[in-house]
């Protein structure tokens, strides 16, 4: 195990060797089945199911049958991926779950080709649920314009209206106005009317009774006149009393 970055070259050369070295295992062991004698001998050793199950697939390569030989992590290997695992989940760059899941996985580059997926899927699932949302605001801020335009369109409307019966109320009240005034000015000319009535009957009144009196004096004064003159004759003639 490397202690110390100053050894990381020794111990991933050791690390690679280990690894080849069992991978050339597995091939040599598909090879000792063409030898009847290493075949029995690795028989007694490893027993006659196992070396049968190698001799049924013998021409399948160690990729081909699954077998995958991985040296396990070491304790640096894992606090790097355990740091990046924290500040990818402190980033918000991945959910718990996945942390978790990539943990459990003790291939060390499975775990970072993991770690890399999960980080890009989220990724891609965020930026999908931010276009959902910038395309949901869109829609809410384009209903939020429709009802605004709706509402002043109603509050016109309702301005119009009011304007309109204003008018009309105002009209009614000029024509009401005016028929009131016709009617009072009516009423004044009837009046008007009555008074040079009752002033010309007045006024006709007044000349009569001053003709008849006048009438009277005139007749009287004749009277009185003809009564001298006959008396002025009466006393040339008679030689009658003296004029009273």
């Amino acid at each position: 195990m490397a202690s110390n970055n100053a050894t990381r070259n020794i111990n991933d050369g050791y690390l690679s060797l280990t690894k080849r070295i069992a991978e050339c295992i597995c091939m040599r062991l598909q090879d000792i089945l063409k030898n009847k004698n290493k075949f029995k001998s690795y028989s007694s050793a490893l027993g006659k199911g196992t070396m049968s199950m190698f001799k049924i697939n013998q021409d399948i390569s160690h990729h081909e049958f699954g077998i995958i030989l991985e040296v396990a992590p070491d304790e640096d290997q894992k606090l790097q991926l355990e740091q990046n695992l924290q500040m990818s989940l402190a980033q918000k760059e991945m959910r718990l779950e996945d942390v978790i899941t990539i943990r459990s996985i003790k291939n060390m580059k499975l775990a970072n080709q993991v770690l890399m997926f999960r980080r890009r899927k989220y990724q891609e699932e965020e930026e999908r649920k931010a276009k959902e949302a910038q395309k949901q605001n869109a829609q809410i801020q384009q209903q939020a314009a429709q009802q605004q335009a709706q509402i002043k369109q109603q509050e016109m409307q309702m301005l119009a209206q009011m304007q309109a019966q204003e008018a009309q109320m105002k009209s009614q009240n000029k024509i009401q106005e005016m028929q009131a005034e016709y009617q009072l000015k009516d009423q004044f000319d009837s009046m008007q009317h009555q008074r040079r009535m009752k002033e010309i009957a007045l006024n006709n009144s007044g000349k009569e009774k001053v003709a008849n009196v006048s009438g009277e004096v005139k007749l009287k004064a004749q009277d009185k006149s003809a009564y001298n003159q006959s008396r002025i004759v009466e006393q040339k003639r008679d030689r009658a009393l003296p004029l009273s």
